[in-house]
């Protein structure tokens, strides 16, 4: 079974592409977390959690790029496939500076569903 956290603090967004994952992936588990630092208590006190995580990458309480230095830094949760998405931050080198830092993909909204959830399949296998 695919397991995905959702991170963003955009509540309808995240309804909106929740509904659309399901449908997508199929049988799987998704979590939401609204902020990075709930992200972080999360995946620290649950193991193996999830394959995939989707954050955005401009969440109110630290930057995508610090979450992700972050995940790839922990021995616990250095494994765990991490696709970044934004509409604020659309130039090539936004998509650069994630991919350096551990990202495996970027995406910028509004994206196709279907190509994400092909992301996430490909991704949580491949774990």
């Amino acid at each position: 079974m695919i397991r995905v956290m959702i991170v963003d603090d955009d509540k309808n967004f995240v309804d909106t592409f929740y509904d659309n994952l399901k449908e997508k992936l199929g049988e799987c588990e998704i979590f939401v977390a609204y902020s990075f630092k709930e992200a972080l208590d999360i995946l620290t006190n649950h193991s193996n959690l999830c394959d995939v995580i989707i954050c955005d990458v401009a969440v109110g309480d630290m930057s995508g790029t610090d979450f992700l230095k972050l995940i790839k830094a922990s021995e616990k949760l250095k494994n765990i496939n991490v696709i970044m998405i934004s509409a604020k931050y659309v130039e090539p080198m936004d998509r650069i500076e994630a991919l350096k830092n551990g990202a495996v993909a970027y995406f910028v909204k509004p994206f196709d569903i279907e190509k994400i959830a092909n992301e996430i399949k490909y991704y949580a296998r491949k774990k």
